[in-house]
């Protein structure tokens, strides 16, 4: 989805045109390494996404546990025993 979103806006002709320019200037030896390079390097990016959104679901996940642990326990009636301790 990235990629297409990426080049929605570009036509196969416009495509065609920048795979051209490129393989005139990086040349055919340089291409597929420059390809595999790009790729890794946006799988490491989708990966380090996926972890930032992991941490920072379970730090809300953790905050909202919280706030209800300690939304319960000041709605919890005050009894004898309880003030004493």
């Amino acid at each position: 989805m990235g990629v297409v979103a990426f080049i929605g806006g570009v036509g196969g002709q416009e495509l065609l045109l920048v795979l051209a320019i490129a393989l005139v200037v990086f040349g055919p030896k340089r291409l597929p390494e420059i390809a595999r390079t790009l790729s890794r390097v946006t799988a490491q990016l989708r990966d380090a996404n996926r972890e930032l959104r992991r941490e920072l679901y379970s730090s809300v996940d953790l905050d909202a546990e919280a706030a209800s642990r300690r939304a319960s326990e000041a709605a919890e009636p005050v009894t004898p025993a309880k003030l004493r301790d």
